[in-house]
């Protein structure tokens, strides 16, 4: 901000990532729409196959989430000490943030990244 307008805007995260976590789920829920319909009884192996494709893309996803917290936590807080700005960190109503988890959808995994964000620019100031 510079005379009290906005001189910059960042944008968080990357619209790339954003790209990829929404290709990543796209995958994650058609893999489970198939795991519903395989038979564990019939074919264990297919069912166990598409676990362990379901738990790699999920660790995937968590480690792009986790990616993207920790650089928008970084930059908002070399853009705070940039500028001398202090850093408000609000909590979310625990009924409303589980209302929009138990939405579904591509938000719901969205939101993952959101206490990861809160916790990192919480204790930043405090290494």
């Amino acid at each position: 901000m510079a005379d009290d307008r906005v001189v910059e805007l960042q944008k968080f995260p990357k619209k790339e990532r954003i790209r990829k976590l929404e290709r990543i789920h796209a995958h994650i829920s058609r893999l489970s729409r198939a795991l519903a319909r395989v038979d564990e009884d019939r074919d264990p192996r297919r069912a166990l196959d598409l676990q362990r494709q379901l738990w790699k893309l999920e660790t995937k996803r968590y480690g792009v989430i986790r990616d993207v917290v920790i650089n928008a936590a970084r930059e908002i807080i070399k853009l705070a000490r940039e500028h001398q700005a202090a850093v408000v960190v609000d909590a979310v109503e625990e009924e409303s943030y589980r209302e929009l988890k138990e939405g579904g959808g591509e938000k719901k995994h969205l939101l993952d990244g959101l206490g990861q964000l809160k916790r990192r620019s919480g204790t930043a100031f405090h290494m």
